[in-house]
């Protein structure tokens, strides 16, 4: 059974609080009921000495006023009696019990616990002994009672000195057998009432226990739950902005693809004596393609649900890679400028997640001017001081700032203190998380830096990110080289791909490289001819995810069969091995190549595997490949 929801939390811990009430109140009268008859064993047993002392008076007095006072007291430990002889019948009268309690002066409030005691815990341990001890008491009790009767008869006959004396002893006999069980019934009554007081503080203890433990796996559970949430949100919230820039993602790419459709049929109309004008006209098509696999590469990155990753960056180059993005977000009607000073530091920092704090502050401003304003990306470097005022919560020292500026409503103060709590939002229902400016400043604590802001009610916004600089210079992509190799591999590739003109791109380039490929549509038919000419495979190049069978699902199979010496290179178009599937991770015998790749990284990467490749002796080695040379465009 699955804890969820806060109804069967909250029915539970009720349950759990009702058991503890409901068990300290049974305990607490049970134990009021004890110390009840305790007491009402005090009455008897005073009635008692008190009946036996009024007989001794009564023999030396003759004075009638003592033997009604002997009346009296034996009146307690009869009615006693009578009580005890109501609850055991097999039907007992209430009534009854009730009268005989009360004839035995026990408090009137106490007596319907005592009668409930007796009832339910009659055959307990310590119950059945104290009501045996009373049994055997009441036994003593009638003799002393018919005793009390022969004296007053013998006193008014006028007997013998002898036969009153006879009697007395008799009197005294029964009271000193008497004296042992009060003792008894007192010590077996209070090592109940000891024993109910320790069953009540155990109750309530493991009771008590049991609440902090349960209260601790909900709290824990809740906090999880909680964190799952909040990162759900963030999710939800970055996938938005995604959904914002794939429109203007979309005309960036259709201009790409507009130069290579263009240029592609510009090529396909030169002849073989313009092969200055072909070359040209395919450099524009690979710059065209590189140019959509990093806009892709980047959208990709930006929804990614992955830790942040601190390397040196340049905060300008962020900044300008990140603007065409914000043009997509931002209407028309709102102006963005860029001001950064010339020297400014490199930081350490990931660059999407720097990309998701400016998009989230953009977002923020675009609600903030509705009818339109300016929107300013401030990049400078700034010395804080000893004792400047807080935020920024850092030490003194020369930061590197990235302030988001716009020309919006702005904020009062209440709202400014409030803007960084989880959940909170000044936007209607439906129309915020509350969670875009927490995570903001989450992950600027994850940079080992801070957030501050700046804002006044019809004045704007400013929201100033603060980073740590460093020495550690930016690394730069160097340009690939253009493909130009003449065939010089030497093994057998089998290549699973489903997409055909990936398949073909592919198989084509191997073998202008000199390798031997066996192509497959799918991992199905690449296991077929794995299993048919596995002796002769040196690597196995296959995409992630392809109908039939994945490239997964024929990694496990071939293990399975026993092909433990072929090497595996997967290809994707996600950005992780897996794709979706966020339980496949890389072993140490796996590759992978991400989509879309150019023949350059393909084909260095296979040289550099089959270099690696184990040599098996079950069969012989293919010759070493030499580097590969690729032949011109």
């Amino acid at each position: 059974m699955r804890w969820q929801g806060p109804g069967i939390r909250i029915a539970l811990l009720t349950l759990i609080v009702g058991a503890v009430v409901l068990t300290s109140t049974l305990g607490l009268s049970t134990l009021s009921a004890v110390r009840a008859y305790v007491g009402g064993e005090g009455l008897w047993s005073k009635g008692q000495k008190e009946a036996t002392r009024s007989l001794h008076r009564y023999a030396d007095t003759r004075d009638p006023r003592d033997f009604d006072t002997y009346i009296r007291e034996i009146a307690v430990p009869i009615g006693d009696h009578e009580a005890r002889i109501a609850l055991q019948s097999a039907n007992p009268d209430p009534n009854v019990a009730r009268r005989g309690f009360i004839e035995g002066r026990n408090d009137s409030s106490d007596v319907d616990a005592m009668a409930t005691l007796f009832r339910r815990f009659a055959h307990f341990r310590y119950m059945r002994r104290a009501i045996a001890i009373w049994t055997e008491g009441d036994g003593y009790i009638a003799r002393l009672q018919l005793l009390g009767d022969s004296l007053h008869q013998a006193v008014a006959a006028h007997a013998s000195t002898a036969r009153i004396d006879s009697l007395l002893t008799q009197v005294d006999v029964a009271d000193a057998r008497l004296r042992p069980l009060e003792d008894q019934f007192s010590a077996t009554l209070g090592a109940a009432a000891r024993w109910t007081q320790n069953l009540i503080e155990m109750v309530i203890g493991l009771t008590g226990l049991l609440l902090v433990v349960v209260g601790g796996i909900f709290l824990t559970r809740e906090h999880t739950r909680r964190l799952l949430l909040e990162e759900e949100l963030r999710q939800s919230q970055k996938l938005e902005a995604v959904g914002q820039l794939a429109g203007g993602i979309a005309h960036d790419l259709n201009n790409i693809l507009t130069v290579v459709l263009g240029n592609a049929d510009l090529l396909a109309k030169t002849g073989p004596e313009q092969e200055d004008e072909r070359r040209s006209l395919l450099g524009e098509l690979r710059d065209g393609g590189r140019r959509a696999a990093e806009m892709v590469r980047k959208l990709l990155a930006f929804g990614r649900r992955e830790s942040i990753t601190l390397r040196p960056v340049a905060p300008g180059a962020v900044v300008e890679d990140l603007i065409t993005f914000l043009r997509r977000i931002l209407p028309e009607n709102i102006d963005i400028r860029v001001e950064a000073e010339p020297q400014v530091s490199p930081i350490r920092a990931d660059a999407v997640a720097l990309s998701q704090i400016l998009v989230n502050l953009a977002t923020n401003a675009r609600d903030a001017m509705p009818e339109g304003g300016r929107f300013t990306i401030g990049i400078a470097q700034r010395t804080l001081s000893p004792g400047h005022p807080h935020p920024p919560d850092l030490p003194p020292g020369t930061y590197v700032t990235i302030a988001a500026s716009d020309t919006g409503h702005g904020m009062d103060e209440s709202t400014r203190h409030r803007i960084f709590e989880p959940f909170f939002t000044t936007k209607p229902v439906g129309q915020g998380t509350g969670l875009g400016l927490a995570m903001v400043l989450g992950l600027m604590r994850q940079h080992g830096g801070d957030v501050s802001v700046d804002t006044e009610p019809a004045r704007g916004s400013t929201f100033t990110l603060w980073f740590p600089p460093t020495s550690e210079a930016p690394r730069v992509e160097a340009p690939a080289p253009a493909p130009a190799l003449a065939g010089s591999g030497a093994g057998t590739i089998l290549l699973a791909e489903d997409e055909p003109s990936v398949r073909r791109v592919a198989e084509h380039a191997l073998e202008l490289a000199g390798y031997v490929v066996l192509t497959a549509e799918n991992g199905k038919e690449a296991l077929e001819i794995l299993r048919a000419r596995g002796r002769e495979i040196d690597l196995v190049v296959t995409d992630v995810i392809m109908p039939v069978m994945g490239g997964r699902e024929l990694y496990a199979e071939a293990r399975a069969a026993g092909f433990t010496d072929v090497t595996f290179l997967f290809t994707s178009g996600y950005t992780s091995p897996g794709g979706a599937d966020r339980d496949f991770h890389l072993t140490p015998d796996m590759h992978f190549l991400r989509k879309p790749w150019t023949l350059n990284e393909l084909l260095d990467q296979v040289a550099a595997l089959m270099l690696a490749r184990p040599v098996t002796p079950s069969r012989p080695p293919s010759s070493t490949p030499r580097p590969s040379s690729r032949p011109p465009a």
